[in-house]
């Protein structure tokens, strides 16, 4: 009876360590974490995939984890760049649909 305390107590302790470290590992790596919600497609191909990814990410080393958050920052960058010449493009063809229904008078 004793020894079925034991054991019941040590997967508790383990479970909370492993707890621990995903949450440290997102608060560490915050855009890699937050990448799983951009892997919606996979899914379709591996309908576990992502869940697996979050439960096993806090096992990538250090420098890894590392490089990997810089290349998600670098995506967001990339994408946020990619958004402002996404809404210029659009204000420019506003701009030439409204010039055009002023007429010929307006236009510039």
């Amino acid at each position: 009876m004793e020894e079925e305390k034991k054991v019941a107590v040590k997967e508790v302790v383990t479970e909370d360590i492993v707890t621990g470290d995903q949450q440290d590992f997102q608060s560490k790596y915050p855009r890699l974490a937050a990448s799983f919600g951009s892997m919606a497609g996979m899914s379709t191909m591996y309908p576990n995939g992502s869940s697996f990814l979050k439960e096993k990410m806090s096992l990538i080393a250090t420098d890894k984890a590392e490089m990997l958050e810089e290349k998600w920052k670098k995506l967001e960058d990339d994408e946020a760049a990619l958004m402002v010449k996404r809404l210029d493009l659009i204000a420019e063809h506003f701009k030439l649909v409204v010039d055009a229904m002023r007429g010929p008078l307006h236009s510039n």
